[in-house]
């Protein structure tokens, strides 16, 4: 959805809508590194777009529900994914300078060129900022052994406990052992 900037009077533009944003779905790379991201329900949001000279002020919030995979046991699983949108954009110019000096209210703005808004892409960026880096089917997920591929949270493996043991500990182990002793 685009937005004519000259549409924005003085009192600005509500918008309750419900957008299904294609293209959104996040697969991962081919070694495997990532995770899967499908929405599964049209985006809801509601913004408040302002004007203030050639500066724009997006105001609101949205919600999507999504289906992922988790990164430990590799199940799907389905999520709820909110974001409250606080955005200024401003108006691109063309700048002679090569390097500028950001400040810290710098990280908070964006610049738009041109005379619409795309709506759609504000959104879409907002929902891959909320996106967990690992997303998990539930915070104590146990995942899969690393050498039998039993997914742990449903059933116990036969495999020796030292599998399961971060090798980086075993010598923690050991020490506890000696100590023990």
């Amino acid at each position: 959805m685009k937005v004519n900037i000259g549409d924005i009077d003085a009192d600005g533009i509500s918008l309750d809508m419900a957008e299904d944003i294609e293209g959104l779905n996040v697969s991962s790379p081919a070694d495997g590194s990532g995770t899967d991201v499908f929405l599964t329900s049209p985006v809801d949001a509601h913004l408040v777009i302002k004007k203030s000279d050639s500066d724009i002020f997006v105001t609101g919030n949205l919600d999507a529900d999504a289906k992922m995979r988790c990164a430990r046991c590799l199940a799907e699983f389905k999520s709820h994914i909110h974001s409250d949108i606080n955005l200024v954009l401003l108006k691109a110019v063309k700048e002679e300078e090569k390097e500028k000096e950001l400040h810290e209210e710098d990280l908070d703005v964006s610049y738009y060129a041109g005379e619409e808004l795309d709506i759609t892409e504000i959104l879409r960026e907002h929902i891959l900022l909320e996106l967990p880096i690992q997303p998990l089917c539930k915070p104590l997920c146990r995942g899969l052994c690393p050498k039998c591929g039993a997914d742990l949270n449903k059933e116990k493996c036969s495999c020796p406990e030292e599998v399961h043991t971060d090798s980086r500990l075993m010598k923690l182990k050991e020490f506890k052992a000696e100590k023990a002793d």
